[in-house]
């Protein structure tokens, strides 16, 4: 990570989402912010070919992605708190292994409204669940108010 100060973080969970991964970081990496961001992805020992993905993009944006690598399964609670305890920004998101970001100004968004709003401490959008095996139709899901 180079020595500039990070206005906001990123964790990503992962646990055996080899699937999906790429597309995770990906959805990151597409972010177009006028403030400098990090991405932390917490990796669970997977069983799958997961960490060799996340250490791939490491690799090629060590700038923007860290990576911490638990030595044995700790379970998604522990692993939070660790990658949280990492975090050099001012706000951090949270994501998993297996969701990603379809627009690419979502951390900026964020970012200016908890900026304009210190009267906020989390701010949260809708998303759309996709069940990748089809056993259900794609849902929206909605803050109420």
């Amino acid at each position: 990570m180079c020595e500039r100060e990070v206005k906001a973080s990123a964790v990503m969970l992962t646990y055996n989402h080899e699937r999906f991964i790429s597309d995770a970081i990906e959805g990151f990496l597409k972010q177009k912010t006028s403030f400098p961001c990090e991405l932390v992805i917490a990796e669970d020992c997977s069983t799958d070919r997961t960490r060799d993905v996340i250490r791939g993009y490491a690799e090629k944006h060590p700038d923007r992605i860290r990576v911490l690598l638990n030595r044995h399964n700790i379970g998604a609670r522990r692993t939070m708190a660790r990658a949280y305890s990492t975090c050099r920004g001012q706000y951090v998101a949270f994501t998993d292994g297996d969701d990603y970001w379809t627009s690419p100004d979502k951390f900026q968004r964020q970012v200016d409204l908890l900026d304009r709003r210190p009267d906020c401490a989390m701010c949260f959008h809708s998303v759309k669940m996709v069940w990748d095996d089809g056993r259900q139709e794609p849902t929206v899901f909605r803050p109420r108010n």
